[in-house]
C-alpha cells in the first residue's frame, strides 16, 4: 500500500505506486486495536482481499496471486456459488483466494481465535471486539450451508437468504461467548450502519414497514 498516504478503496493492487508489504495507514492498529482482520472495502469493492493487522494477507501459492474479478461472473468455492463483488462497476483486482460466500466463515474463524486467545491469556481483562458481517450487503451470495444448516435457496430471494445468514452469524457470536461463559458479563450492541434496503420488495418484503424511504433515501 502506498507509503505515507491514506489507502483509498478502489486502487488496484498491481499499481506501481503500491508497496503492498507496507501496513495500512489509519487502519485498526492506529485506532488502538491489538488485532484486526478485515477487508478494506467490505465485500462490494476491490481490492478483494483480507488485511491482517494492517498487512495484506498474501498467502502462498496460487491463493496469493493477484487477479481481476468480474462482478458479473459467479465464483465457486467449497461453500457454494456466488458473485465476487457488488455492482458491475466494482469489477477489479483482488487475491485469488477471495470468495464472497466464504466471508462469514473466515471472519467467524478469526473471532473464535481472538476469543480463545483472550480467555487463555487474559481471562480477567475486559475486551472490545468490533465484528462486521457481510450480510446483508450486496452482492447477495449466501453460502449453501452454515455449519450443516441450509442457507441458499431457503427463501424467495438471495437477499432474504442473507438475512437468515445474518441471524446465523449473530448466533455464532453468542455461541462463542457462551463457550467461555461470558454472555452474562458482556455488553452486546447490535446495530446497522444505514436504513433497510428493498432487496426483496418484489416478493412483498418491506424492511421498514410504516416508514417512508430506505437506504440511500432522504428519509433514511
Amino acid at each position: 500500500v502506498k507509503s505515507g498516504t491514506k489507502y483509498s478503496k478502489g486502487r488496484p493492487l498491481s499499481a506501481r505506486h503500491h508497496l503492498i508489504d507496507r501496513p495500512l495507514r489509519y487502519g485498526p492498529q492506529e485506532l488502538g486495536f491489538n488485532y484486526s482482520y478485515m477487508s478494506v472495502s467490505g465485500i462490494q469493492m476491490f481490492p478483494y482481499a483480507y488485511f491482517e493487522n494492517g498487512l495484506l494477507d498474501r498467502r502462498s501459492g496460487r491463493d496469493g496471486e493477484i487477479r481481476r474479478f468480474n462482478c458479473r461472473t459467479m465464483e465457486v468455492s467449497k461453500h457454494g456459488r456466488g458473485y465476487p463483488c457488488g455492482l458491475p462497476v466494482y469489477s477489479g483486482e483482488g487475491l485469488n483466494y477471495w470468495r464472497t460466500q466464504d466471508y462469514e466463515f473466515d471472519m467467524a474463524e478469526r473471532l473464535e481465535g481472538f476469543l480463545d486467545r483472550h480467555y487463555r491469556e487474559n481471562p480477567r481483562t475486559p475486551f472490545f471486539a468490533y465484528y462486521c458481517p457481510s450480510a446483508i450487503h450486496v452482492p447477495h451470495s449466501p453460502p449453501d450451508f452454515w455449519h450443516g444448516r441450509p442457507i441458499s435457496g431457503q427463501y424467495k430471494t438471495p437477499h432474504l437468504s442473507m438475512i437468515s445468514m445474518m441471524d446465523e452469524v449473530v448466533g455464532e457470536v453468542m455461541a462463542q461467548l457462551q463457550k467461555h461463559d461470558a454472555v452474562n458479563n458482556t455488553i452486546i450492541v447490535f446495530a446497522s450502519d444505514n436504513g433497510g434496503t428493498y432487496g426483496s420488495r418484489r416478493v412483498g418484503h418491506f424492511p421498514s414497514p410504516g416508514l417512508r424511504g430506505s437506504k440511500g433515501d432522504v428519509y433514511e
